[in-house]
């Protein structure tokens, strides 16, 4: 668990050395040091601390009443850390979405609602195995070229038809008027058939959409609808709101036609 801070980690800027009073800009270059030292999150006020200086959030804080601390072993002394609240108070941060642009500056206390909305924060690339990140007109350039890959243009709360084939592992889409890019990920489970699920390409502001699929041979007709809250994938890495679609409703050539809607 981290101690509180020496003066000799942060920097700091006097506005006017002539006055006593004058205000003070302090800025840190390595954040961890103002991170919970037991989950690791940013600090926010209200910060606690046990009796030998050991830092601990709110969250945590209720975790550890009538417990020692995880640090020194000692019983957890419930006391308020002022002047590390005051120091979150004043601290100005960058993004942590610096390297793809962003050029902000905030308090402390405002960098995580920044980053929620942050116009610079990374799209992932959707395929298995690859770890390019940047902005979206370079992940589109980035799935042309390296995964040979193209974006089908499509508008909110229309059909888009797709013709998939069984063991076709992507599509991409991207909205017309927003920009906006999908991927329509398909996966093979055996001779059962295969789960299929949407996702969204971007920043995690616009990662809530729903969507319907609908599927239908000369039996059947199945239609899938699901409300996608951030990323498709759950903590252990599996598919979260998946559509199973039965073998038989791809036809003899391994292909069948989805209809598609997602709305925002």
């Amino acid at each position: 668990m981290a101690k509180i801070p020496s003066a000799s980690s942060l920097k700091r800027q006097r506005t006017n050395d002539e006055d006593k009073n004058a205000s003070f800009t302090w800025t840190i270059s390595d954040q961890e040091v103002f991170e919970c030292g037991i989950c690791y999150e940013a600090l926010r006020i209200p910060v606690y601390q046990c009796r030998n200086g050991h830092i601990a959030c709110d969250s945590c804080r209720i975790k550890l009443i009538g417990r020692k601390c995880p640090t020194c072993r000692q019983f957890f002394f419930i006391c308020r850390n002022r002047a590390i609240e005051k120091v979150i108070e004043l601290l100005q941060v960058k993004c942590n979405y610096a390297p793809y642009g962003c050029q902000e500056t905030m308090a402390y206390s405002k960098k995580h609602q920044h980053e929620k909305t942050c116009q610079h924060s990374p799209c992932f690339c959707p395929c298995l195995g690859c770890n390019f990140a940047g902005l979206s007109d370079q992940l589109y350039q980035h799935l042309r070229t390296d995964h040979n890959g193209s974006l089908v243009d499509f508008k909110y709360d229309e059909r888009l038809n797709i013709n998939l084939n069984v063991n076709e592992g992507h599509h991409y889409f991207r909205e017309e008027s927003s920009g906006g890019q999908y991927f329509l990920d398909n996966r093979r489970t055996g001779e059962l058939g295969n789960i299929v699920s949407i996702d969204h390409i971007g920043a995690s502001k616009e990662a809530e959409f729903r969507y319907q699929i609908s599927v239908s041979s000369k039996k059947t007709v199945l239609t899938f609808k699901y409300t996608r809250h951030g990323n498709g994938l759950d903590d252990d890495g599996r598919i979260k709101g998946y559509f199973f679609m039965p073998s038989e409703l791809f036809g003899s050539n391994g292909r069948c036609n989805l209809e598609i809607y997602i709305y925002k």
